[in-house]
C-alpha cells in the first residue's frame, strides 16, 4: 500500500498537486529455500506516530486447544536496531493450573545496559565507521545496480491511494 498523508500538499515547498507517496506498508517475501513462505512486513514513511527501526519475528498461531483463541500477533520477538539497541519479547503465557487462560508477558534487554557497552547514536556510528574505514554496514558498489530494481518493480505494481484520512502521527491501521 502506498499513499500520502492528509496535509502533505500544504507543507511549504510541496507542489499543490503533488502525488509523491509519503508512506508505504508492504508485505515482501524472499524467494529462496530458507525463507520461502515467510512474510516480511515493511512500514515506513513521513510523520508517522513513532520513529524506530525494528525487526519483529511473529510466531504462527499454534495448533491444539488454543487455536483460534489467541489475539493476533500474540508471540513476538523484536529487535530494536535504532540507537543503543534493545531486544524485546512479548508472548502469551498460559497461567499455571488446569485451565487454558493466557496472559501477555513482556521481557526487555536494553543492550546499552550490558557491561562495557558504549552505544553511539545512529549518525555518529555511521560517521565513525566512515572514519575508521569499516565498510561492513555499507552496500558494495557491485550491488548498487540491484538495489533499485525491486523497489521500482514494487512501485509499478503497488496499490496507490490518494490522501484518505491519514494524518501526521497516525499509527498503522490493523490489517494494513
Amino acid at each position: 500500500m502506498l499513499g500520502q498523508f492528509d496535509g502533505y500538499r500544504d507543507v511549504p515547498g510541496v507542489a499543490p498537486g503533488s502525488t509523491m507517496d509519503t508512506f508505504v506498508a508492504a508485505r515482501l517475501w524472499i524467494d529462496n529455500s530458507r525463507w520461502r513462505g515467510v512474510p516480511f512486513y515493511l512500514r515506513t514513511g513521513k510523520r508517522l506516530a513513532a520513529s524506530g527501526q525494528r525487526v519483529s519475528i511473529i510466531s504462527r498461531e499454534p495448533a491444539g486447544p488454543l487455536a483460534g483463541k489467541l489475539p493476533c500477533n500474540a508471540n513476538v520477538l523484536a529487535f530494536s536496531l535504532d540507537g543503543s539497541g534493545q531486544i524485546d519479547l512479548t508472548l502469551l503465557a498460559k497461567k499455571p493450573g488446569p485451565g487454558l487462560e493466557t496472559e501477555e508477558a513482556h521481557a526487555s534487554i536494553p543492550l546499552s545496559s550490558l557491561s562495557g557497552a558504549d552505544p553511539l547514536p545512529p549518525y555518529v556510528r555511521l560517521i565513525h565507521d566512515v572514519i575508521i574505514g569499516d565498510r561492513s554496514l555499507f552496500t558494495r558498489r557491485t550491488a548498487w545496480p540491484r538495489c533499485g530494481r525491486w523497489p521500482t518493480r514494487c512501485c509499478r505494481t503497488g496499490r496507490r491511494w490518494p490522501p484518505t484520512g491519514r494524518v501526521p502521527g497516525d499509527r498503522p491501521r490493523p490489517g494494513s
